[in-house]
């Protein structure tokens, strides 16, 4: 019997439990701990225990069990700035709209980073070196992102007219600025079918 695989934790739930009101109940406990996994993930990422936390925060370790096992509004913002400053993270924080799209939030992204591509360029008109290693940084990231788009892409359904287009990019010679194994052996010139 081939092993199913599921997407997430709800997921698996939906195919053990007969119970919808389980897995509906499951989902929203999740969801009201999604900053509480996610500070706890980056915890674990650092290679560091709640002791360890605990001590740069000022506290003890049964305070860092107990956020991390709380819900999201349980905590207080100035937990969670302590909390990110002990795993030497700084806080941003992104209001949005209840009703923004998910074509709205990544223009929102897509502005920040033009923000930051700016400041880069301005950083770069001081020093020659600087200006090199950002100009070889921008041609990393638009490959990096051109690849993420196209990965997303790839992913929508078939046309059921057309064949979805052809995107080619010269890549301007990016693989002779990066020496790794995987660069040297690609060509200069990419094409990919978004199927």
């Amino acid at each position: 019997m081939a092993r199913k695989k599921h997407k997430n934790i709800v997921d698996l739930a939906k195919g053990l439990e007969e119970d919808q009101a389980f897995t509906r109940d499951l989902a929203s406990h999740l969801g009201k701990r999604r900053l509480v996994h996610n500070l706890t993930a980056m915890r674990a990422a650092k290679g560091l225990t709640q002791q360890e936390v605990a001590a740069k925060m000022g506290c003890t370790q049964g305070r860092i069990s107990k956020m991390e096992t709380s819900e999201d509004l349980e905590l207080t913002f100035a937990s969670i700035v302590q909390y990110a400053q002990a795993l030497g993270l700084r806080l941003e924080i992104t209001l949005t709209s209840k009703d923004a799209s998910a074509v709205d939030r990544v223009k929102h992204h897509a502005f920040r980073i033009k923000r930051e591509t700016d400041f880069l360029a301005r950083l770069a008109l001081a020093d020659e070196k600087i200006a090199d290693g950002v100009a070889r940084f921008f041609d990393e990231a638009a490959f990096n992102l051109l690849h993420m788009l196209l990965d997303s892409a790839k992913k929508l359904p078939e046309p059921s007219e057309e064949p979805m287009p052809t995107v080619e990019v010269d890549t301007c010679g990016v693989d002779d600025l990066y020496e790794t194994k995987e660069a040297r052996g690609r060509s200069s010139k990419r094409s990919a079918r978004v199927e």
